[in-house]
C-alpha cells in the first residue's frame, strides 16, 4: 500500500538550489510553449519509487495543476522517471486562478490556510506583503526548471520523514530534451516512454503497467485520457481527433510501429527483450530489429530534437551549426556543442557530428 498524500511544505518556502551540482553543466535549451523530455534518476540508482508510484503520480499532478503545465505521457519506474511536458507560455495569473493552484499544491486544509492568513494580512494593512507572497508563487509557474524542483523537492522530504531515510533522494538535476512540436518528434519521444515499462520487462504489454500515462489512459483515468488527446492534438498540429478513442487509436498506431510488440505483445522474431538488455550491459552490439528496443540517448541527454527545419531554426538562435546534407527527411537532435544526432525516419538516433 502506498502511503498517505503528505502535507506540502509550508507557505514561502523555497526548494533546494541544484545549480551547484556541477559547475560545468550545459545550459538547458528552453523555449516558450515548447515540449519537453524530462528524466530523472533516484541516487545510486536506488529504487526509492518503487511501491510509491500512486503517491509520487499524486504528487506530479499537483505539481503540473500549480506549475500551468501540460503532462502529456509520463512513466514511473522504480528508479527514474520519464515525462513529456508542455511547458505553456507564461501568462497572468487572476486571483482566482491563483487560489486554485494554491489548493492544487497544498490541498485544500494548508492552501484555505494560507490564503486565510493573507485575508489577515490585508486586514493589518500590510497588503504589499499578500502581493509579495503572490508575486513569488507566479514566478514558480509556467518554468520547467520549477515545475520539476517542486515535484522532487515534495517527494523527497516525504520520502525521507516516512521511510527514516538521510541524504539526497534523486540524481544531481534532471536532464531535459526539447522537443520540437511535430508528429515526428513528439510521436519518437512519446512512443518511447509508454515503451518504456514494457522494453524493461516490467509488463507484458505496454498498457498492462500501472504507472505510464498510456496505460493509465486505456484503464479510462481522465486526466491521463487528457494528456494523450492534447499529445495526438499537438503532433497533428492541433487537428482533430479531439476524442478521446480517436487519439488513442492513433497513438497506439504509432507505439506499435516504433516499438513493435509495446501494444499487441508480438515481438518480431529474433527480439528476445531479456536477453537483450544483458548482452547491451556487456557491450556486445544488438541486431539491427533489437535497435528499435535500445536506450537512446539523443532522446533524453539534453538538447532538442526536431525536423531539420525546426534544428535550424533553432540552431540558428542559438548560433550552433547543423548539418545540411542529405539527412533532410529524418529528425535531428542538438546535443551539447557541436554535436548532433539523428534517426532514420522512424528509426533510433545514431550520433552524425
Amino acid at each position: 500500500m502506498n502511503p498517505p498524500v503528505p502535507p506540502p511544505p509550508d507557505a514561502g518556502t523555497g526548494f533546494e538550489n541544484t545549480k551547484g551540482d556541477n559547475q560545468m553543466r550545459q545550459p538547458r535549451i528552453t523555449r516558450p510553449g515548447a515540449c519537453y523530455h524530462v528524466t530523472s534518476r533516484c541516487a545510486n540508482k536506488e529504487f526509492f519509487l518503487r511501491g510509491r508510484e500512486d503517491f509520487a503520480l499524486a504528487l506530479l499532478r499537483r505539481a503540473a495543476a500549480f506549475s500551468g503545465i501540460e503532462l502529456l505521457d509520463f512513466a514511473l519506474m522504480g528508479n527514474h522517471f520519464h515525462l513529456l511536458v508542455r511547458v505553456p507560455e507564461a501568462k497572468p495569473v487572476p486571483d482566482d486562478e491563483l487560489e486554485h493552484r494554491v489548493r492544487a499544491l497544498y490541498g485544500e486544509e494548508r492552501g484555505d490556510r494560507l490564503l486565510k492568513s493573507w485575508a489577515k494580512w490585508i486586514e493589518k494593512g500590510e497588503a504589499s506583503r499578500v502581493e509579495e507572497a503572490k508575486a513569488k508563487l507566479i514566478r514558480r509557474m509556467y518554468d520547467l526548471g520549477e515545475f520539476v524542483k517542486t515535484f522532487k523537492e515534495i517527494f523527497s522530504r516525504s520520502f525521507n520523514r516516512q521511510a527514516g531515510h538521510t541524504g539526497t533522494v534523486w540524481e544531481t538535476r534532471f536532464h531535459s530534451v526539447l522537443v520540437a512540436t511535430e508528429w515526428n518528434a513528439l510521436y519518437s519521444v512519446g512512443s518511447y516512454i509508454a515503451a518504456n515499462p514494457f522494453v524493461a520487462g516490467c509488463c507484458k504489454t505496454a498498457a498492462d503497467y500501472a504507472w505510464s500515462g498510456y496505460a493509465l489512459a486505456k484503464r479510462g483515468d481522465r486526466l491521463a485520457q487528457e494528456g494523450v488527446v492534447r499529445l495526438v492534438q499537438l503532433a497533428q498540429g492541433d487537428r482533430l481527433p479531439r476524442e478521446v478513442g480517436e487519439a488513442m487509436a492513433i497513438y497506439e498506431k504509432e507505439l506499435e510501429n516504433r516499438r513493435p510488440g509495446a501494444v499487441s505483445g508480438r515481438l518480431p522474431d529474433g527480439v528476445d527483450l531479456a536477453t537483450l538488455g544483458k548482452r547491451m550491459a556487456r557491450g556486445q552490439a544488438c541486431t539491427k530489429k533489437e535497435r528499435q528496443y535500445c536506450e537512446e540517448a539523443a532522446l533524453w541527454r539534453g538538447g532538442a530534437i526536431g525536423s531539420m527545419e525546426a534544428m535550424a531554426r533553432l540552431a540558428a538562435e542559438l548560433r550552433k551549426p547543423v548539418p545540411t546534407t542529405e539527412w533532410s527527411d529524418g529528425l535531428y537532435a542538438v546535443r551539447g556543442g557541436d554535436r548532433l544526432a539523428m534517426p532514420d525516419r522512424d528509426g533510433p538516433f545514431r550520433v552524425v557530428a
